[in-house]
């Protein structure tokens, strides 16, 4: 599937009147599932200098592109970028670093990330 999915990335990234969010986003994600998490960081990086700002999904993307690879280390460093530019992590952004740390085999990094009670939200 990673061949399959590298063999349909953009060889351009969105740009120009018409290049919105979901554009760079779908990039990214294609990206992700491709396993080339370089790429999806790059991407991530250009949305910015584009003049827009990434979203939770465009954050989302590169944290599974991190954790596909095993990045658990990335994978939180970017939530925290995230945090740090003032987008919201969600229920999905949580369950991808909870798989990552199951897949590498790191109970307590998973348990970090299960929901809390009190509805605080992380």
């Amino acid at each position: 599937a990673g061949a399959a999915g590298a063999a349909q990335l953009p060889q351009r990234t969105p740009s120009g009147p018409t290049s919105s969010l979901a554009r760079w986003n779908q990039a990214i994600n294609l990206a992700a599932k491709a396993g080339e998490k370089e790429r999806a960081e790059r991407l991530l990086s250009e949305i910015e200098q584009s003049g827009l700002k990434p979203d939770t999904i465009s954050y989302n993307s590169v944290i599974h592109a991190c954790a596909k690879q095993g990045d658990t280390a990335s994978a939180r460093l970017w939530l925290e970028k995230m945090r740090a530019h003032g987008v919201a992590p969600n229920a999905i952004s949580f369950n991808i670093l909870m798989d990552a740390s199951v897949k590498a085999d790191d109970a307590e990094g998973a348990e970090e990330w299960l929901p809390r009670g009190g509805g605080g939200g992380g």
